[in-house]
């Protein structure tokens, strides 16, 4: 049988001699290509430096938010720290300040109170009329009260007499005035018990060693103005301030006299003892004091007063004793002498009025008027301090 045997298809002729131009376009096609590859590696490098840069930036900016966010943290941990230490130091002085306050308040029981009361008359007293002699009952119990003002230093002991007159009456007053109570005069149920309370705290103090805290002057001096002069003595006329403002102001500040309550207490004394400055000397001057009666702001009484002065401010105010009514720098100067030397100053720091009055005038007169004027003199003098 025969075979059919397929024809072979022709084969493709091979271009064994490609021709100039289209070998020239490959070669051309193939560097072009080459190029894009080069920029677009290119690209893609600087693409990848540029992100580098940024993300490098990046971590810059990072670093320093995180940099200026430590020390705003530092700084804030820093100002707490001072505050925790201020406050602390705050409290510690404050409990120091309290444990100071309470070392200086003695304990009193209501037994000490009590002891103090059955001292005292309970029973209502007033002023004896002049010229009139109390029964022996009034008179037992008006030395009770004369004994409990005296022992809180308002009366002297040549005062404890049983008689009930201006003295013993002024004690009261100035008393009941320190207590912040209605200033009457009289001895009753409520100055009973304010006394007993107050001599018990005194026993009480004493016995426990406890005295009263020294006070803090002020470095500089203030000075009275004209204004508050004339608040505090109203009838002192424009002369006679301009003549004794300077002299009060200079002797004051050599004798301590520095502080409202000091200067409140001295200037009420002078207000009561001159007349608001108008007399120097006294007017009907006691016979029995000689040449040595009254003359100066506090009206400084007795030869050994002014020997004593005089000795103490370099002058002879014995030979001369006119000279301290006349010189207005030595009616102050004796005068603030005087209240410094005699502890007046100390009890003026404790508000004890009537020591003070008692130790100026030895007695109580014009009390009312002492009392007046040290309220004036306080409120003025202290709105200036603040």
């Amino acid at each position: 049988m025969d075979s059919f045997t397929p024809a072979v298809a022709a084969k493709a002729p091979v271009d064994l001699n490609p021709s100039p131009v289209s070998s020239t376009v490959a070669q051309a096609q193939t560097v072009d290509a080459a190029k894009t590859v080069d920029a677009a590696k290119e690209a893609q490098a600087t693409q990848e430096a540029e992100a580098a840069q940024d993300a490098e930036a990046a971590d810059d900016v990072e670093a320093a938010q995180a940099a200026e966010a430590a020390d705003v943290a530092q700084a804030a941990q820093d100002a707490q720290a001072t505050q925790d230490a201020q406050a602390t130091q705050d409290a510690t002085d404050t409990q120091a300040a309290d444990a100071a306050q309470q070392a200086q308040t003695p304990t009193v029981t209501e037994a000490d109170i009590e002891a103090a009361k059955q001292e005292l008359p309970d029973v209502e007293l007033t002023r004896n009329p002049a010229g009139t002699d109390p029964s022996a009952e009034v008179t037992a119990q008006n030395q009770q009260v004369q004994t409990a003002l005296q022992e809180l230093g308002m009366v002297a002991p040549a005062h404890v007499t049983g008689f009930y007159g201006s003295i013993t009456e002024g004690a009261i007053k100035s008393f009941q005035y320190e207590q912040g109570m209605t200033v009457t005069g009289n001895y009753d149920a409520a100055t009973r018990d304010a006394m007993a309370a107050e001599i018990a705290e005194r026993r009480a103090a004493e016995a426990q060693g406890i005295t009263a805290p020294a006070v803090d002057l002020p470095d500089t001096y203030t000075a009275v103005t004209d204004q508050q002069l004339a608040d505090i003595m109203p009838n002192a006329t424009d002369e006679q301030r301009a003549q004794y403002l300077d002299p009060l102001n200079e002797a004051m500040e050599e004798f301590n006299i520095s502080t409202p309550e000091r200067q409140a207490a001295f200037l009420s004394q002078i207000a009561a003892e001159t007349a608001d400055l108008q007399y120097m000397s006294e007017i009907s001057p006691n016979p029995e004091h000689g040449d040595y009666y009254g003359r100066g702001m506090l009206q400084l009484t007795h030869e050994s007063n002014y020997t004593e002065a005089g000795n103490a401010l370099g002058t002879d105010l014995t030979a001369n004793p006119d000279q301290v009514a006349t010189d207005a720098d030595l009616a102050a100067r004796t005068g603030a002498w005087y209240f410094n030397d005699r502890g007046l100053n100390q009890q003026a720091d404790q508000g004890r009025i009537g020591a003070v009055t008692l130790g100026v005038n030895g007695g109580y007169n014009g009390v009312d008027r002492r009392l007046e004027a040290y309220d004036t003199a306080l409120d003025v003098l202290r709105q200036q301090a603040e």
